[in-house]
């Protein structure tokens, strides 16, 4: 399967306001919950058609979907989306190919003089922007905040 959606098609449907935000997994519903919710990279295995099945798990008291890469349908990925959702996209992804990254500027403070000083970039997933939440889950990123940053990261001229 070749992948014929972009990286400007996950950026309008993440604003969209069509998807619920979720986090822990691609696709998830409780079993109490009428909606599924998603990870960002869970819209993206919808747009692009990845062929899914829904696994029943105590982990979400519901269920969530597994999402098969067309080169190791046996290795269904939960947390991140299979290779075959990015190739063609210009997306940035780990040495597998399987985990999508953004490359960010790092920057840190001096904490005498208060300035900020830019150290080079770091790459990070777009599932853990996503599901960010050190004892905080306002620390995550909001599906426009990760739309910004793609934009930012690789539709900017």
């Amino acid at each position: 399967m070749t992948n014929t959606v972009s990286l400007r098609d996950l950026v309008d449907a993440l604003r969209s306001g069509k998807y619920t935000k979720g986090v822990g997994a691609l696709r998830a519903k409780k079993a109490d919950e009428a909606e599924f919710s998603f990870c960002c990279e869970g819209v993206m295995c919808e747009l692009s058609g990845v062929p899914r099945v829904a696994v029943d798990t105590d982990e979400f008291d519901g269920y969530y979907t597994k999402y098969y890469d067309e080169h190791t349908p046996s290795q269904p990925a939960v947390s991140f989306a299979p290779r075959n959702v990015w190739v063609g996209t210009g997306m940035e992804t780990s040495m597998t190919g399987e985990v999508a990254m953004v490359r960010l500027p790092l920057y840190w403070r001096n904490t005498y003089t208060g300035d900020l000083t830019f150290d080079g970039w770091n790459s990070v997933t777009l599932a853990s922007l996503n599901d960010y939440s050190p004892a905080d889950p306002k620390n995550a990123f909001t599906f426009d905040q990760i739309a910004d940053l793609i934009e930012w990261a690789y539709l900017s001229d």
